[in-house]
C-alpha cells in the first residue's frame, strides 16, 4: 500500500491501489486496529498505558502511529475518527489530566502530544498554527546563543504560558544517562507542515533550523523515547534500527535536514543484502510496547515478510531524501556513499582456515554475521581468496553441536580449481 502510494507514486484512481486498500482493510492488523479503538475515537489515554489486558493497542497514540504506518490515509474512519479525539483534547472538550499531574507544567504535556500526533494526520488543522509558533518561539529563546541554555528556556516557558522558573517542567533539551537528548514530540510539531501551496515550510528561520539539526545530530542519545544516536550506525539489533529509522523519518519535516543526512543515508544504502532486501533482524519480545516498533505484515515469522517490511520502511525513507522528482543524488551522498563502500571493503576481510567434509569437499565455514553478504543457501556467488576471484556455492547444515539447541552453520563450498589445501589459512574479501 505504502510502496504504492508514497514510493511509485500510484494515484488513487488506478486499479492497483485500489486493489491493496481493500486488502489492508481486510488484514489482521487493521481489524486489530478497530477492534481496539474506543467510540470516542481514542485507544485509551494518549500517552499512557492504562488497558485490559485483552487490549493490544496500549495507548491513542501508538494507535495513531500504528495506523499511518500500515498506509491508512487520514480519510480512513479509524484514522479521521482519532483525528476527532485530539481535536477534542486540543479544544478543552476532553481532559488528560489525572490527579497530581494538574500542576502548571502539565499544560505543556496537556497540548505537545496531542498536538504532534494531530500533526502527523493533519498538520493544517488551524489548532496547530498557535502550538507551532509557541514552541518555534520557545526553541528560538532557548537556543538563541547558538547553544542550548536551560534557563532561557524556563524563563520563556514563564513570559510565553505563565509556567513559575521554581515549577518543574518537562524541558527541550535534556540530561539522559551520560548525554542529552531533544524533545521528540516538540520536534515532530515544530517539524510538521501543511501541505497546502505557499504554506510556510515551519516557524523557524533557516538559521535556527539548522541549529535544531544541529543538536538533533550532536545529542548522544537523540531523541527522547528513541535514545540511539543519529549520526552514528545503530547497534544490530532490530528495536535500535527501528528507532534510528524513525528519528530521521521525523527529521525529514525540515527543509535542510539532508545537509546533515548524506552520511547516514549512505550508510543505509550499504546495508542492503546479496538479495536485494534489507533486514535489521527479527521483532524483539518488547516490540508490542514500543509505538514506533510497527511490522506492516500480519506476521514476521517467514523470513521474507520481515525482509519486505524492513525494505519498506528504508525504501520510504530514501524516497523523502531523494525527492519525488527523483532528484540527482547530491556529492555530498556520492562522497559518503564511496566512503561507506570503501570502509565496507575493508572490514570484510575474513581470514578462515580451509576444513574437509566428506559432503562438502574443501570448504570455509562462514560466520552468521556475514550471511547478508552472500547468496542463500543452494546459490552461488563470487568472492575474492587470497586475492582471486572464486566461485563458490553456499552450503548449510542444521547442528545441535552445544547440546542446547538446533541451529544452522553455513559453508563456502571451494571449486577444486582455488588451489588450496585442507586447514590452510586463506583470505575471503567479500566483491565491493
Amino acid at each position: 500500500m505504502r510502496l504504492l502510494r508514497d514510493v511509485l507514486g500510484v494515484g488513487p484512481a488506478g486499479p492497483r491501489l485500489a486493489e491493496a486498500t481493500a486488502a489492508l482493510d481486510a488484514s489482521t492488523c487493521v481489524r486489530q486496529l478497530a477492534a481496539d479503538q474506543r467510540d470516542d475515537g481514542s485507544w485509551g489515554l494518549v500517552h499512557t498505558a492504562a488497558y485490559p489486558k485483552t487490549q493490544r493497542i496500549q495507548t491513542t497514540e501508538v494507535g495513531v502511529d500504528r495506523a499511518l504506518a500500515l498506509g491508512l490515509p487520514a480519510s480512513h474512519p479509524i484514522v479521521r475518527r482519532a483525528a476527532d479525539h485530539l481535536r477534542a483534547i486540543l479544544d478543552g472538550r476532553v481532559t488528560i489530566l489525572r490527579g497530581d499531574s494538574c500542576h502548571p507544567a502539565s499544560r505543556i504535556a496537556h497540548a505537545i502530544i496531542p498536538g504532534a500526533k494531530l500533526a502527523s494526520i493533519a498538520p493544517g488543522d488551524p489548532r496547530l498554527a498557535p502550538l507551532r509558533s509557541l514552541w518555534a518561539k520557545v526553541f528560538a529563546r532557548a537556543f538563541r546563543t547558538g547553544t542550548y541554555d536551560a534557563e532561557a528556556e524556563r524563563e520563556a516557558h514563564h513570559r510565553l504560558m505563565g509556567i513559575p522558573p521554581d515549577v518543574p517542567r518537562w524541558l527541550t533539551y535534556g540530561p539522559y544517562h551520560d548525554g542529552h537528548h531533544l524533545c521528540k514530540y516538540r520536534t515532530a510539531l515544530i517539524a510538521s507542515r501543511p501541505a497546502e501551496p505557499g504554506a510556510r515550510p515551519n516557524e523557524l528561520n533557516p538559521d535556527m533550523e539548522r541549529i535544531l539539526l544541529r543538536t538533533a545530530c550532536e545529542a548522544g542519545y537523540g531523541f527522547s523515547y528513541f535514545h540511539v544516536a543519529l549520526t552514528k550506525p545503530p547497534k544490530p539489533h532490530p528495536s535500535k534500527a527501528n528507532a534510528w529509522l524513525a528519528s530521521w523519518e521525523l527529521l525529514t519535516g525540515f527543509r535542510f535536514w539532508r545537509e546533515v543526512a548524506a552520511d547516514a543515508m549512505a550508510w543505509l544504502c550499504s546495508q542492503r543484502g546479496a538479495d536485494g532486501f534489507w533486514d535489521f533482524g527479527p521483532r524483539p519480545s518488547e516490540a508490542l510496547f514500543v509505538p514506533w516498533l510497527v511490522p506492516l505484515s500480519e506476521s514476521w515469522r517467514p523470513a521474507m515478510a520481515r525482509k519486505h517490511d524492513w525494505t519498506a520502511r528504508v525504501l520510504l525513507l530514501l524516497n523523502v531524501y531523494l525527492g519525488r522528482e527523483r532528484l540527482p543524488l547530491t556529492h555530498a551522498f556520492h562522497e559518503a556513499r564511496a566512503r561507506r563502500r570503501h570502509d565496507t571493503a575493508r572490514k570484510a576481510r575474513i581470514v578462515r582456515k580451509v576444513l574437509r567434509r566428506s559432503d562438502f569437499g574443501l570448504c570455509i565455514a562462514w560466520p552468521k554475521t556475514h550471511w547478508s553478504r552472500v547468496a542463500e543457501p543452494g546459490r552461488s556467488c563470487t568472492v575474492l581468496i587470497d586475492g582471486t576471484p572464486r566461485r563458490v556455492r553456499i552450503a548449510r547444515e542444521r547442528c545441535n553441536c552445544r547440546g542446547r539447541s538446533w541451529h544452522e552453520h553455513r559453508f563456502l563450498e571451494l571449486p577444486r580449481s582455488a588451489d588450496v589445501e585442507q586447514s590452510q589459512r586463506v583470505e575471503v574479501r567479500l566483491e565491493a
